[in-house]
């Protein structure tokens, strides 16, 4: 568009140098100067308003915000380290029996919380795919401070009070060395097929679950909260 214009503008002051000429040369001397004064100030202006067009796009595209970074679209925690730090006791004590319940695929159900003082060693009550009672014992303990042989064997009595097929200790910690022979002492002593035995979920095996089941823990902690929240209603 810009060079039609000073194609136009140029003839045009041909035109009239030609017309001035013969009435007058002076005249078209003057014409031609002040013809080449016009078409110099409409030159500076082109480019002066293409300068400007040319500044401010630049300006726009320094301005223009990136887009927002993707989110996670999990609520729970993602580690048992983000699960001591998250959760308080009695959360940690749901989201246990969620990730026995999304993590392990053995077909556990909730059936009730009943972790307080005075809980006999034993948070939350689930029931498996027989209708068998199977306790959970929830430690959200920092890592380093294990749980004790003492709380393994109070646990193991807790199974038996409960007249439960079996138990899962879950924590955000480890056992210490005589709480992992404990455990492995009471399983030799279980009845064959009859239960009594006790798993453990300790930080590796959470972060492990966690990580390979974490639409399915979160399916299970989203109907474990409104189960809950049903029961105490």
């Amino acid at each position: 568009m810009r060079n039609v214009y000073l194609l136009w503008m140029a003839l045009s002051l041909f035109l009239l140098f030609v017309v001035v000429r013969s009435i007058s040369p002076v005249l078209a001397f003057f014409s031609i100067v002040g013809g080449t004064l016009l078409l110099l100030v409409f030159l500076s202006l082109v480019c002066s308003s293409g300068t400007k067009r040319a500044v401010t796009s630049r300006v726009i595209v320094r301005v223009t915000p990136p887009p927002e970074p993707v989110r996670s679209r999990l609520s729970i925690p993602t580690t048992a380290q983000m699960a001591h730090a998250k959760l308080n006791d009695f959360e940690f004590e749901l989201f246990a029996a969620a990730v026995i319940i999304g993590g392990e695929h053995l077909g556990h159900t909730f059936a009730r919380h009943c972790g307080k003082t005075g809980d006999k060693g034993t948070d939350v009550v689930l029931k498996d795919r027989f209708s068998r009672r199977v306790c959970v014992q929830a430690k959200r303990y920092r890592l380093g401070n294990a749980v004790k042989s003492s709380q393994v064997r109070e646990f193991s009595s807790s199974i038996r009070r409960y007249r439960a097929h079996s138990g899962y200790i879950v924590t955000t910690s480890t056992l210490t060395r005589d709480g992992i022979d404990h455990v492995a002492d009471e399983n030799l002593r279980a009845p064959r097929g009859q239960g009594n035995e006790v798993h453990v979920i300790d930080h590796q095996r959470l972060n492990d679950l966690l990580r390979s089941h974490p639409a399915e823990i979160e399916r299970a902690w989203q109907h474990v909260l409104a189960q809950h929240t049903e029961s105490t209603s």
